[in-house]
């Protein structure tokens, strides 16, 4: 069996960090402070050149509260914890991996019931970070935590070294010492060692730890182990290239294979030495057969090449002829055909886009001239796993690298004898070797060394060359090898891979993306899905875990079928009501003019109204709702102008309405006179009559502490007098007048102390009487106006088509966009210098010349210019460089690369890339909607696909189908996209009729999927729509990660201002959609770009109607 072998070439002769003893610090009163460490059980197997340290620790809550503990624990290279235990109710209880979110998730929830939760996770720098809750006041907390790792060597001899700098008093420590040890020194104040068969150990109580612990292994470093754990054989092998190997040459490769890197790194490449490289090695090589690959978007073959007596001057002009623009996708390289002796990777070796599995049969050196320190890990193992390395064109000499490429380097091609996986160090002509093999092999271990993949020699082992160790220490080291070589593996992979975590759960490891959490209940366990590590629960675990899977899931289901029935539904009820249009300017005129004739109608008779403005007022709000209603006859150009004309009058008209005259009558009036007042009625006055005779005449103010503020209502307004005023006696009343006199406490808006309103003409409002100066007896205000607000049109007089049908509804598979679609308004970018380029005849060649220094401005006008020369490529590769700025894959900046190319209408090239989203990031959210748009809306498998990742978002369990499948019918509607029924089994009978024909519809896709797309949009009336909500002219706004959603039924005439924010620089693709769901339906895109400071910024104007 073939093996695969890794060389990693940094491990061995780095100076090991040494193990540490950890603090638990906690915050009280906002100041974080060192806990006492109480006790300390410091146990150290030595196994070989390896030891696994257990640490026991106990910290003493001082403080007077619960508080959460923390401690960090530097640990050395390539060590990893591999044991953790928390102090449950007195009892050590053992940790469960898990993934990181999900840990961290079920610690924060169950933190906050007081519940005992401990969490490990891992940190940049190898350093691990511990979580305790709570630590009770005036209570020690224990925590358990272990590890292995590789001693150093020093002077000849293994040595283990931990040192104590607390130089504080600790209650009990003792430090236990085991395995292959010859000799150890325990810490000078510790006292006397006393041993227990291979144990030996020291035990102390109320000592200062100061000093450190060493010990120094049985094993030489140059002697091989090997360790058995039930079938399983590990082994720790030191070899080293034999001298028959280094006394061999490689053979002279008859072929080279180029890849050349085509990306705007070229400009940073010292190209010069790069071609010096390849004179010197094509003089060398005198005859060989070269295949050019030039590596930009794709993977261009340029053809073979025959170099002659070193002439390789047809492939050199080929070379010098190449482009630099945009990122190299080195996921494009196949070599199937491309196979040679040598393979040449020319560049940076930086990844923009995600590398597929390569399989090349020769060696792979990468050439990198650019100022990267080094090529992303995949290229690195790439090279190393083929006996090639990478080289630094810029420091290294040219005959040297020429050299190295011809004769490479010996190396260990091969680990044969059933092992499972191999792990190599390799420090010059020494080898190591970790591996696992099964103990029912039959023959030895085969090792095969040589150059590059030509094996020049075998050599087999025994088990006699191998010192017998234990077993566990060895199986830890190498579990630790292999989940460092898998993380290296899954670089373009967000989160944990299922492999990475089943192997830390099987070896119980903590990784970047894994962690282990303790948890007191059982019930826990089940409600978060982690396994616990005891073999009796975890049997229980395992015969519980599904039906409470099945129950929790199907309550989560059906909470997501229910959530979105009601969202459908109130979407459904929204689309059924009219909203006033610009007429909504108004509604407050018009409800305080309604509470007024109301309020005036309650206390006065008919005949006392004749000698008032009454009528005025009821004209004036049937002119308002004439106007509301006349609207629906709105059918041309010529009627929007006088409806327009209209609503001007009529909001003139009732401007004026408060400067009504009144005529006084010769006769008695009436007016009313309520509040703090004695005997509160209506009553009837002279010609002449003042403020204070009317109050007079109502019995007098019955508490002049209290009623000192009088406020007459008239004309649907009013005015305030203080009683001590020399304005309050002498002001003349009007017929229809109301007097209501008021309490101190009441201010501008007049509102009591308990909340309650005082003014007869708000909404809600109490009249104030003499019985109840803190509630009102009787309501004075109108509750609800007679103003068609929401008026459901399935009666009639609505835009439905038919009184009193079904909604019109069309089965669309996708609209054909007739002619050229024009953004509303430029993509806003940093400015640039761009008419040099785009004034140019040959606009390639003009942004060629800028030599990657032009700004993001000018890329994107350029790649719009190259896309109106039909030149979709060269623009993609423009395009390309917004993600390929910084070293690594961005989804953010590729999703941002296919907004702009589907804005361009350039689907084709924005699925491809958006393609690539799906393997760099599998649980994207977004990408089948994104896929969808690219494809022209018309891909009914993504579409589908969208809805089943946005669903599978909430919901990972599907027990039933004919739910999930409704569910899925109603998401399906919100892109107007329906399925055939027989597709979805008959569910979407009901559903089909949920398309919602629209005047204008806008949809925002944001770069950034992780967070909410925050739009914006204010109508002509000056209403602001925002998410999840409808405003009061009738805007749904609609938001979930990373998109936006705005529908009007019927669009009031005018501009309607979009405006978008995000606390991250974001890349927004803005759909427009006029007439949406209808025959004459159109679309606009483009793409609006704004920075990540958390404000809202314009994003364009849409005029409707006009």
């Amino acid at each position: 069996m073939r093996m695969k072998c890794v060389f990693v070439l940094f491990l061995l002769g780095v100076s090991m960090v040494q193990a540490q003893l950890p603090s638990m610090s906690v915050v009280d009163s906002g100041r974080r402070h060192d806990l006492e460490l109480q006790s300390l059980e410091l146990s150290v197997d030595i196994q070989g050149r390896y030891a696994e340290t257990v640490m026991t620790v106990a910290f003493f809550n001082d403080t007077k509260r619960n508080q959460e503990g923390e401690f960090t624990l530097p640990l050395p290279e390539g060590a990893t914890v591999s044991n953790y235990a928390l102090e449950v109710n007195g009892k050590m209880r053992e940790a469960s991996v898990v993934e990181k979110e999900r840990a961290v998730n079920a610690y924060e929830s169950i933190k906050r019931q007081n519940i005992d939760p401990g969490i490990v996770t891992r940190e940049k720098g190898n350093i691990y970070r511990t979580k305790i809750f709570p630590v009770l006041p005036k209570r020690a907390k224990a925590v358990r935590i272990g590890f292995v790792h590789e001693l150093e060597e020093v002077d000849g001899k293994l040595v283990y070294a931990f040192p104590f700098a607390l130089k504080k008093m600790v209650e009990n420590v003792t430090i236990r010492v085991s395995g292959d040890v010859e000799k150890v020194s325990f810490p000078s104040k510790m006292g006397r060692m006393q041993e227990d068969e291979r144990v030996k150990f020291v035990e102390s109580k109320r000592v200062v730890l100061d000093g450190k612990l060493e010990i120094v292994s049985k094993l030489a470093p140059e002697k091989s182990i090997r360790g058995q754990v039930g079938e399983e054989v590990y082994i720790d092998l030191v070899t080293a290239i034999p001298d028959r190997v280094l006394r061999a040459e490689a053979s002279k490769p008859n072929t080279v294979s180029l890849f050349w890197d085509a990306s705007v790194s070229g400009y940073r490449r010292d190209l010069k030495k790069e071609m010096q490289v390849l004179d010197a090695l094509f003089k060398k090589l005198g005859n060989v057969d070269v295949k050019l690959t030039v590596v930009d978007l794709h993977a261009d073959y340029q053809g073979k090449y025959e170099v002659r007596g070193g002439d390789w001057s047809q492939l050199k002009q080929q070379i010098n002829q190449i482009d630099y623009a945009g990122v190299a996708n080195w996921g494009a390289v196949d070599f199937k055909d491309r196979n040679a002796d040598r393979i040449l990777f020319v560049g940076e070796g930086a990844l923009h886009l995600p590398l597929q599995k390569l399989s090349p049969r020769g060696v792979v050196h990468i050439l990198d001239s650019s100022a990267l320190a080094d090529p992303d890990l995949p290229l690195l193992g790439l090279a190393e796993a083929t006996g090639g390395r990478v080289m630094d064109v810029r420091a290294e000499k040219v005959a040297a690298m020429a050299e190295e490429i011809i004769k490479l380097r010996p190396r260990l091609i091969e680990v044969k004898g059933y092992f499972d996986s191999t792990y190599v160090q390799a420090e010059g002509e020494k080898l190591r070797i970790i591996g696992k093999c099964k103990t029912d092999r039959t023959d030895g271990i085969v090792l095969k060394f040589g150059y590059g993949q030509e094996v020049m020699l075998v050599e087999t082992l025994s088990d006699a060359a191998f010192a017998q160790t234990n077993g566990e220490v060895l199986r830890k080291l190498w579990a630790q090898r292999k989940l460092a070589e898998m993380e290296r593996e899954d670089f373009t992979t967000q989160g944990p891979t299922q492999a990475i975590l089943k192997h830390c759960q099987q070896y119980h490891l903590v990784s970047d993306s894994t962690a282990m959490i303790v948890l007191e209940r059982f019930e826990d366990h089940l409600r978060y899905q982690i396994p616990p590590p005891e073999p009796d629960l975890l049997e229980k675990y395992e015969q519980e875990v599904g039906s409470y899977a099945r129950s929790r899931w199907s309550e989560r289901f059906q909470g997501t079928v229910h959530g979105a029935q009601l969202d459908h539904g109130r979407r459904y009820n929204w689309y059924q009501k009219s909203y006033p249009w610009m007429e909504y300017q108004l509604y407050p005129r018009y409800i305080r003019v309604e509470q007024w004739t109301h309020a005036q109608a309650s206390v006065f008779t008919k005949e006392q109204l004749a000698d008032t403005n009454h009528q005025v007022f009821l004209k004036w709000m049937d002119e308002v709702k004439a106007l509301v209603h006349g609207k629906d006859k709105v059918k041309s150009k010529e009627d929007l102008k006088q409806w327009m004309q209209r609503l001007e009058e009529v909001k003139e008209s009732g401007a004026q309405l408060t400067g009504t005259p009144i005529k006084v009558p010769e006769h008695e009036f009436a007016v009313s006179v309520r509040g703090l007042v004695n005997d509160g009625k209506t009553i009837t006055l002279d010609k002449g009559a003042t403020l204070k005779q009317a109050i007079e005449k109502a019995g007098g103010i019955y508490d002049d502490e209290i009623g000192d503020r009088v406020a007459i209502y008239r004309n649907a307004d009013r005015a305030i007098y203080n009683t001590v005023s020399k304005d309050y006696k002498p002001q003349q009343l009007f017929p229809g007048d109301m007097v209501v006199v008021m309490p101190p406490m009441l201010d501008g808006d007049l509102l009591l102390s308990d909340g309650f309103s005082a003014d007869p003409f708000s909404d809600g409002g109490l009249e104030v009487t003499k019985d109840s100066t803190a509630r009102a007896s009787k309501r004075a205000a109108v509750e609800q106006s007679t103003l068609p607000l929401g008026v459901d049109w399935r009666a009639g007089g609505g835009d439905s088509g038919k009184a009193g049908g079904k909604l019109p509804v069309r089965r669309l598979n996708g609209v054909e966009l007739s002619g050229k679609v024009q953004p509303v308004i430029e993509a806003k970018s940093p400015a640039g210098n761009v008419s040099d380029v785009l004034e140019s005849g040959d606009v390639w060649q003009a942004y060629l010349n800028l030599k990657g220094t032009a700004s993001r401005d000018v890329k994107l006008k350029v790649a719009k210019k190259l896309y109106e020369q039909k030149d979709g490529h060269k623009a993609r590769r423009v395009l390309s460089s917004i993600y390929g700025l910084k070293s690594g894959i961005s989804v953010q900046d590729m999703r941002a690369a296919a907004y702009h190319m589907i804005a361009m209408g350039d689907g084709k090239g924005a699925d491809e890339l958006l393609a690539l989203i799906q393997v760099a990031d599998p649980e994207d959210e977004l990408v089948f909607y994104d896929r969808w748009l690219a494809m022209g809306r018309t891909s009914k498998l993504c579409a589908e696909q969208w809805v089943v990742n946005w669903l599978s978002c909430h919901v990972k369990f599907f027990e039933h189908w004919r739910l999930w499948r409704n569910v899925q019918a109603m998401e399906m509607t919100r892109l107007k996209f329906l399925p055939n029924e027989e597709d979805f089994y008959g569910a979407v009978a009901f559903f089909d009729s949920l398309v919602y024909p629209s005047d204008i519809r806008i949809v925002v896709c944001s770069s950034q999927v992780d967070q909410g797309a925050y739009l914006r949009v204010t109508d002509p009336a000056e209403v602001q729509a925002t998410p999840n909500r409808v405003s009061e002219t009738g805007g749904w706004c609609a938001a979930q990660n990373g998109l936006a959603d705005y529908m009007v039924r019927k669009a009031m005439p005018g501009s309607y201002r979009l405006e978008l924010g995000s606390s991250q620089p974001a890349t927004y693709l803005v759909q427009v959609y006029t007439h949406w769901g209808r025959e004459n339906e159109t679309r606009q895109v483009y793409v609006v770009e704004v920075p990540g400071d958390g404000e809202l910024h314009e994003a364009g104007q849409i005029d409707f109607g006009l």
